[in-house]
């Protein structure tokens, strides 16, 4: 009996040292991630971050943008390499630890082009940070089957830093991998989520993309106008039905049902979403024109065939690229977008905007 006694006493101060594992406290981080996240979706965050070849950027998506544009990430000398339209949870920097904090036996989670899948998790805390410890595989790579890990600091119930073992990164994927996308590799992230922090980073990046990009000052204030609209088109628009002139593409979303479906003209077959990404550009009432247009490229902004932004009209709006031709045309009905022309593959392709969901349509659609 007393030798029993003893080994429990001991095993008891061995969890004491090493830290406390078990199911309570990978509930715990569970909770915390969940606190960060909403954080992220009702304010922001800005992310400092290091790459595996120690670069370091500065990720900032900004939840209450103003402007349709809403993240962007510079580089160490504040030069801004992406600029887009994303849903407010959707942070590369943080995406990959955030599934492994949430990760179980049998999950999967991306990191810098490779998909592991857990084979063991084991979640311990000791201070003021949470340390994963799992076995994984490398489903997509040559990696095979090997241990990591990963550890979270927290404050006031929420994530403030995460740093990944350095053996996640397969060196035998292309360079371009983490060259095109570096704050999906990040293996240190450092999080603020401080309101002037990210309004400031926001501001930062829109200026810069306007100086860099727009040039001309009547172009910055009609794309100003333009940012603006949309941004109130996404939010205010509950529902939504558009379509070209034939319905050979078109997306339709109904609030009532909270489902989508989305179809274009080159004969894939049509996707379905819900309600939880209906902020994303591709499932907006402009089918992700605008940001596609302007914005979602590695480079800083769209492939700049666009010379000037011009007002042709009282509620219309040109892009005009650098030939003269008009890539593409906006109008909006009370500052909302009602309709938009996409000229940028030489097809004048005409799209209305209704508010209102086609429930035919998107019946036969979704079938």
């Amino acid at each position: 009996m007393r030798k029993t006694i003893l080994v429990s006493s001991i095993l008891l101060v061995l969890s004491w040292l090493t830290g406390c594992s078990n199911t309570s406290s990978a509930a715990e981080l569970q909770k915390i991630v969940a606190n960060s996240q909403k954080q992220l979706e009702t304010i922001g965050a800005v992310i400092s971050v290091t790459t595996p070849d120690s670069s370091v950027y500065s990720e900032v998506t900004d939840a209450k943008a103003t402007r349709f544009v809403n993240s962007a990430v510079f580089n160490k000398e504040g030069v801004l390499t992406h600029i887009s339209r994303k849903l407010p949870s959707d942070v590369l920097s943080l995406r990959a630890g955030f599934a492994i904090a949430t990760g179980k036996v049998g999950s999967t989670f991306d990191f810098a082009g490779s998909t592991f899948k857990f084979k063991s998790v084991e979640v311990t805390i000791k201070n003021d940070h949470y340390t994963v410890s799992f076995k994984v595989l490398d489903t997509t790579g040559t990696m095979g089957t090997f241990s990591s890990s990963a550890d979270f600091k927290f404050q006031d119930d929420l994530i403030t830093a995460i740093t990944l073992n350095k053996n996640l990164y397969n060196k035998d994927n292309p360079e371009e991998v983490c060259y095109y996308y570096p704050a999906g590799c990040s293996l240190s992230s450092v999080i603020d989520y401080s309101q002037v922090s990210v309004s400031k980073a926001m501001t930062k990046a829109i200026k810069t993309y306007e100086k860099s990009q727009l040039h001309d000052p009547q172009s910055v204030t009609n794309f100003e106008y333009i940012m603006q609209q949309i941004n109130e088109t996404y939010n205010q628009y509950l529902s939504w039905t558009t379509t070209n002139s034939d319905q050979s593409a078109g997306i339709i979303y109904s609030s009532a049902k909270g489902e989508g479906v989305r179809w274009d003209s080159y004969g894939d077959p049509a996707t379905k979403f819900s309600a939880d990404s209906i902020s994303s550009t591709n499932n907006g009432p402009d089918l992700g024109f605008v940001s596609g247009l302007f914005f979602d490229t590695t480079d800083g902004g769209s492939t700049f065939f666009y010379d000037k932004v011009i007002k042709t009209s009282a509620n219309s709006y040109d892009i005009l690229s650098s030939d003269g031709t008009v890539a593409g045309s906006l109008n909006f009905t009370n500052g909302l977008l009602t309709s938009f022309m996409d000229n940028t593959i030489g097809f004048k392709d005409k799209y209305q905007v209704s508010p209102l969901a086609d429930l035919v349509l998107l019946s036969k659609k979704g079938s």
